[in-house]
């Protein structure tokens, strides 16, 4: 390897560092702080309102959708939501809100 590509290579390697040690003083931070953990951008918030209405708040991309069903993942989870006359009622790049007659949410590991 090059001298050259071994700085980039260098760099790059320093910057995945960076960026893990910077996501585990945010958790740090967060957790002395007992704030809640959807404000460090890693997790996310999920409110269910009666079985009418949910609302997903953090980075979430629609898979799958029908008026039945619904498949999302979500930033550190898929998830899939059964019921009737589902619909998005909006879906921002940080929200989802979802409306229907909820009957059930699952949790799906891939």
């Amino acid at each position: 390897m090059k001298k050259k590509e071994k700085k980039h290579y260098f760099n790059i390697l320093n910057k995945i560092n960076y960026k893990k040690h910077l996501s585990a003083a945010k958790d740090k931070f967060v957790d002395t702080l007992n704030l809640p953990r959807e404000l460090t951008g890693t997790h996310s918030k999920i409110t269910l309102v009666d079985n009418s209405e949910l609302l997903i708040e953090g980075e979430t991309n629609v898979m799958d959708c029908s008026t039945d069903y619904i498949k999302l993942k979500c930033l550190n989870l898929f998830m899939q939501i059964e019921g009737k006359n589902l619909k998005i009622e909006e879906l921002t790049d940080k929200e989802l809100l979802l409306s229907g007659d909820i009957l059930n949410i699952a949790f799906v590991n891939r």
